[in-house]
């Protein structure tokens, strides 16, 4: 006789970019399945690894409730799973209220009968002024090399719309929008694995509103997602970005983004493979990105 033996994998996914808000914003911590398996019957164990203390859990799911007795003080009344999201393999994390003790690295934990994986990821606490530099995502999934697509960025709602663009290999702003001339760049080397992602230098008040970013391959396909920059405070002393997806599938290749969102509770949950994050530029993401 013949047996078959089936075991339920999953890989864990969660943020290869450090994830950075300021203190007292709400923030989700992103971890997914891949495939897209529930996880309502699995343990979701969120703890910290940098934690010198005896106590390490930040928030523990199992047998289909929250099991915090043994949750960090720090924590209590702070941390939610999104129960309706994790039939459908999202077992991400909010954290409210973000305290500059919430700083450092968690490890996202998830474990069925037959197997188990997990992912960690870190968590800045900062306070960002305008001036700075920034990155909007946009990525293709799988990673295929994205040299030899047109890539553009403009903005919505506006008379002149550029931002930047780039086609057959180079760089095409003869009609960018004046005031974004000498402060848009694409990253040309992690353009081979399908990063298309805009860095915007001296962020400015003007900056805000809403950017499309349009990846399109010859005739046959392209796809977009929409980014929200949103410059707040009396003086601008701060940002926080919020995105938005539209997908519009020609052929197997998407563009796909995940959310972290500092001013809304809900996620917006859109395939599982893939990480593209919002984050302050810095010199320690060279690793990542090239």
């Amino acid at each position: 006789s013949c047996f078959l033996y089936f075991t339920e994998q999953f890989k864990v996914i969660g943020s290869a970019m450090p994830i950075v808000f300021k203190a007292g914003e709400d923030v989700v911590l992103p971890c997914f399945l891949e495939p897209n398996i529930s996880a309502v019957d699995m343990t979701v164990e969120w703890f910290r690894t940098d934690w010198t203390e005896t106590d390490t859990l930040v928030h523990l799911y199992e047998g289909h409730e929250d099991r915090n007795e043994k949750q960090i003080k720090s924590y209590r009344g702070r941390t939610a799973l999104f129960r309706e999201e994790l039939k459908k393999g999202n077992t991400s994390l909010k954290l409210s209220a973000l305290q500059p003790s919430d700083r450092g690295s968690y490890k996202c934990f998830i474990k069925s009968e037959s197997w188990h994986d997990d992912t960690i990821l870190d968590v800045e606490v900062n306070s960002k002024s305008t001036g700075e530099d920034l990155v909007l995502p946009c990525s293709l999934q799988p990673r295929i090399s994205a040299e030899e697509m047109m890539v553009e960025w403009f903005r919505l709602h506006e008379t002149d719309t550029l931002v930047h663009l780039y086609k057959e290999y180079e760089d095409r702003n003869a009609d960018q929008m004046e005031c974004y001339r000498g402060r848009t760049a694409l990253f040309k080397d992690a353009l081979r694995k399908g990063n298309a992602s805009l860095k915007l230098s001296a962020l400015q008040t003007s900056d805000e509103g809403a950017y499309k970013c349009l990846i399109q391959y010859g005739e046959s396909w392209l796809d977009d997602i929409i980014v929200y920059v949103e410059v707040k405070g009396k003086r601008h002393n701060n940002y926080s970005i919020v995105w938005k997806i539209f997908v519009t599938l020609y052929c197997l290749y998407k563009i796909m983004v995940f959310s972290i969102r500092a001013c809304y509770p809900a996620v917006i949950h859109l395939y599982s493979i893939g990480m593209a994050v919002v984050y302050p530029w810095s010199d320690h993401l060279n690793d990542f990105l090239f």
